[in-house]
């Protein structure tokens, strides 16, 4: 296929090698004194934990943003970006299949792709081949903080296919590679970036803030919490999560920490909310190997849901099994992924659904909660509504107390309602099959607030 579907194999084989080849080992380094990994989130990107000194609205990340040209993918309205990653378009048939999908995006596409089929189909589409689609929104190149390295050494023009990157070749020149492609597109371009474990894991605040924050109109981390091999690590999730080794599966393997991205990588922007932060999931077996694990419908489910908890504005998917017994580049197309094409297509169509909800402001400071509930609160129609997931893979229960607006009940449209506990506590179970309850609050009042 196109080069570019070379590159993404190969920068999985990256991601495995560097903890291996690159770095040392977990005992014989620490962690700079500044590094990411050890920075709590701010008290008011705690979503129901907030302890805000009062309650607030807090608008969706990246409002306002704009003018741009093209049809940039930005959730507003009754539009929320639900995208592949790095797809072909050759015949329409490949159009529809996507769309029947719920997807409303392409976050890449091959060299020998039709643009034109997909915009026509009414597709956004962000492309890092600026003569594919003139005008269009632009990706940086997937993963440059790990290939390239946080550095503004001379770049060859290569990548990491070609050979030698960097001058020298042990050189970082990630910043000259990124301000050298946003010099290929005019200012009023919507620019996108995907980065990897190197702004999550390995580099500075400073320096994983300089690529985040360099050009961007919006951003993701691809961490693959639930395929990834080694993830789990002392090196990885060990820093990520503040844990001294190796993480135990059922801390490491868990939708939570898809929030957890979406969180981190929101803390790093500057300003705070300026852009929007997507939720990467992958949607098959993207690792090969002996080692290689198929991510589970219920654990799409849990890891989608958890990101737009946690504040993410889009979701981006990753199509390809590079491992197991069903090789593909179209997974969400082909018989590979018949067994998560149905729950993914369902959870698209819901996402579609709540778009409206889903770009309401934010509400800060309402709730405290217990147990392993994860909860933020939405301000949408003159109503509260609380968007709760799970902290923990399996069934959990907690309660949810509530600052002011002495609610009555909260309304779940699938399950009848829940009487709230002398109009202040509100006790809440979500079975293991339940990655996310949606609920409206009814009666009381919004606290002053208004939408």
């Amino acid at each position: 296929m196109a080069r570019g579907t070379t590159t993404v194999g190969m920068l999985l084989t990256l991601a495995l090698l560097i903890p291996a080849l690159g770095w040392p080992s977990a005992s014989a380094r620490r962690p700079p004194d500044d590094a990411y990994a050890q920075v709590g989130v701010p008290e008011g990107d705690r979503g129901g934990a907030a302890k805000a000194a009062s309650v607030s609205l807090r608008p969706v990340d990246g409002a306002g943003q704009g003018p741009f040209t093209g049809r940039p993918p930005i959730a507003k309205g009754a539009f929320y970006p639900i995208a592949v990653w790095f797809e072909s378009v050759i015949t329409p048939s490949d159009v529809r299949k996507d769309e029947a999908a719920g997807l409303n995006t392409y976050l890449e596409l091959t060299a020998d792709s039709r643009t034109d089929l997909a915009t026509e189909a009414g597709m956004r589409v962000v492309a890092s081949n600026v003569r594919m689609s003139p005008g269009a929104p632009f990706l940086l190149p997937d993963e440059v903080d790990m290939w390239a390295g946080p550095g503004d050494d001379p770049w060859t023009g290569s990548w990491p296919e070609d050979g030698q990157v960097c001058i020298p070749a042990d050189g970082a020149c990630g910043y000259t590679i990124v301000d050298q492609e946003l010099s290929r597109v005019p200012d009023s371009t919507w620019v996108y970036g995907q980065f990897g474990k190197g702004v999550m894991m390995w580099q500075t605040r400073a320096q994983a803030r300089r690529f985040v924050n360099t050009g961007t109109h919006a951003a993701s981390s691809d961490l693959y919490w639930f395929t990834d091999p080694n993830i789990c690590g002392s090196s990885e999730a060990g820093w990520f999560l503040g844990i001294d080794g190796e993480v135990p599966e059922q801390r490491c393997r868990v939708g939570f920490n898809y929030g957890k991205t979406v969180q981190r990588m929101r803390s790093l922007v500057r300003p705070r909310g300026r852009i929007p932060i997507w939720v990467f999931v992958e949607v098959g077996t993207p690792f090969d190997g002996s080692g290689a694990v198929s991510i589970t419908p219920g654990q799409i489910r849990d890891a989608v849901w958890s990101g737009i908890i946690h504040g993410a504005r889009g979701v981006a998917y990753f199509n390809h099994n590079f491992g197991g017994d069903c090789l593909s580049q179209h997974v969400l197309r082909e018989t590979c992924g018949n067994h998560v094409r149905p729950a993914v297509t369902k959870l698209n169509n819901r996402i579609s659904r709540r778009a409206r909800l889903l770009n309401a402001p934010f509400v800060d400071g309402l709730v405290k909660v217990t147990g392993k509930l994860d909860v933020s609160v939405k301000l949408h129609r003159g109503r509260f509504v609380l968007l709760v997931g799970r902290k923990a893979n399996g069934s959990v229960s907690g309660t949810i107390t509530f600052r002011c607006g002495k609610p009555v009940r909260a309304v779940d449209g699938r399950a009848g309602s829940i009487r709230v506990v002398d109009r202040r506590t509100l006790p809440l179970d979500l079975t293991s099959r339940q990655s996310i309850r949606i609920l409206k609050l009814d009666g009381g009042h919004t606290c002053g607030l208004t939408d």
